[in-house]
């Protein structure tokens, strides 16, 4: 099960620095990335509605754990690894949009 989630883990931090714009430190616990959007110029909740909204892709606004989140997204990778590339594609293809 460690194994499972670190590859996981792996996999969403590897696609999110593979976006432009998107910076992902390797998580040190749990099972969530906490990954820097502030190059795209909007907050945190205007990027987190605009990948629900128009990407179909759950993710929380930085803001939510407090001021200093601001330019920041959590997303979990509990989930399913198909599910997460697909999560992935459509972060890069929203997020593209910007």
């Amino acid at each position: 099960m460690i194994e499972d989630y670190r590859s996981r883990r792996d996999l969403v931090v590897q696609g999110l620095n593979s976006i432009p714009g998107v910076t992902c430190p390797v998580p040190a616990g749990a099972f969530y990335a906490f990954f820097d959007v502030s190059s795209f110029g909007l907050t945190s909740r205007e990027i987190s509605t605009k990948l629900l909204q128009e990407g179909l892709v759950a993710v929380l606004p930085g803001t939510d754990f407090g001021a200093n989140g601001e330019g920041f997204l959590r997303l979990s990778y509990a989930s399913p690894r198909d599910q997460i590339e697909q999560g992935l594609e459509r972060i890069l293809s929203t997020l593209k949009t910007l």
